[in-house]
């Protein structure tokens, strides 16, 4: 009777412990997503060498990268970096990984 609480009480406790890792991994999964952010404003500059966008938005001029992966559109058409032009009015999406800012979507209206 002994070894049958003992091995109850040892299913329960990693059972509680597992849980706990579950909704711990959960919480770390929602601060990620809330670490995206979206930055409206007009292009400064591109320089297609280094991938990277300079915006001039409401709180200043910022420069974001871009990788493989960013989708970039110009009036709702594919694009690349460099069909980008100073000037055009811009909504970018980016996430923060490893503390950094990765543009994730750049929108442009000419």
């Amino acid at each position: 009777m002994k070894r049958l609480l003992t091995i109850l009480s040892i299913l329960i406790l990693i059972g509680f412990i597992g849980n706990n890792l579950a909704l711990a991994r959960t919480s770390k999964e929602r601060a990620r997503i809330r670490r995206n952010h979206t930055i409206t404003g007009e292009v400064v500059s591109v320089n297609t060498t280094a991938n990277t966008l300079a915006l001039k938005d409401a709180k200043g001029e910022q420069t974001i990268p871009a990788d493989a992966q960013t989708k970039i559109t110009v009036d709702g058409k594919p694009a690349t970096l460099s069909d980008i032009e100073p000037g055009e009015k811009i909504s970018l999406f980016f996430k923060i990984i490893n503390e950094k800012r990765v543009a994730v979507t750049i929108d442009v209206t000419k």
